[in-house]
């Protein structure tokens, strides 16, 4: 094996957790790697821990950009200025197993595969325990169906996450959403748009037994802040646009409708709880789950 893999970390403000991320990475069995660092104009010390990276090891390449953009933004620069054959996509605050890229790698050749994913780690930061998700299938290929069903399951969250997926590169080749690859603006949820749409893109998808991916739960974190209008309306926006795509493909049915209801009333649930009743999004979320 000797293509290249883009690994794409994103970071800000990540300072206690960056140097365990780059390790990680530097510290995998395969040794092709470009490794493109977006610090997505951090105030804390995670613009030199970058450089300092970028320093003592020429794989490693920084982008500091000046205006704090985002995570999809920060995704789409790292995207336009990736070489690697394969990419895959890592948050600042998250590590990999040495292996990662190894074994992801070797499945994607060995199978033709331009996904190849498998279980996870998750780490509370707060308790100190590890949680182990697994979607209980063999080393086996993942057929559109397979992925629809286990995303209408909710059984892990992988099916609607970016991250701990190796990446063909030809799934880049045109932009995934709209203008770009992923939506810009967006607080949350772009995700969901974004892996759902390579995934029907791809002519095949591998799925692997061995967890190599861990993800860090911690205060402060986008995923554990409570809900506001805005990554209310992200969520919203994020399942309409997906049962349209899934009308696209002719793959919807009453059951994976009634699952859309399902998630836009849990999101109506969660704006009750913060006394958000009056806002644009949970009328619009009224409107939705009218019939």
């Amino acid at each position: 094996m000797s293509e290249t893999v883009s690994v794409i970390v994103t970071a800000y403000n990540v300072e206690h957790y960056l140097s365990k991320c780059l390790d990680s990475i530097l510290a995998q069995t395969y040794p092709e790697l470009e490794v493109i660092v977006i610090d997505d104009a951090s105030t804390d010390k995670t613009k030199l821990i970058c450089d300092e990276y970028e320093k003592k090891d020429q794989r490693v390449r920084v982008i500091h950009l000046a205006k704090n953009g985002g995570v999809s933004n920060a995704r789409n620069v790292a995207i336009e200025n990736a070489k690697g054959t394969y990419l895959t996509f890592i948050d600042g605050d998250d590590w990999i197993n040495t292996a990662y890229v190894e074994e992801y790698l070797t499945q994607a050749k060995k199978h033709n595969a331009e996904i190849v994913m498998g279980p996870y780690f998750r780490f509370n930061d707060q308790n100190g325990m590890f949680y182990f998700y697994d979607a209980l299938y063999p080393t086996q290929e993942l057929t559109i169906d397979d992925y629809i069903r286990e995303r209408a399951l909710q059984r892990v969250a992988w099916f609607s996450n970016l991250g701990g997926k190796l990446y063909h590169r030809r799934l880049f080749e045109h932009k995934i959403y709209g203008t770009d690859y992923f939506p810009v603006g967006w607080f949350s949820s772009e995700d969901q748009i974004v892996s759902s749409r390579l995934c029907f893109l791809a002519h095949r998808i591998w799925y692997t037994q061995e967890a190599n991916y861990c993800w860090r739960i911690r205060k402060g974190s986008v995923t554990q802040t409570a809900t506001t209008s805005k990554t209310a309306m992200d969520a919203l926006r994020a399942e309409m646009q997906y049962l349209v795509d899934l009308a696209m493909l002719g793959k919807l049915d009453q059951h994976l409708i009634d699952v859309f209801k399902e998630n836009i009333a849990s999101i109506k649930s969660q704006l009750n709880d913060q006394s958000l009743q009056t806002t644009d999004v949970y009328q619009r979320i009224c409107q939705q789950l009218v019939l």
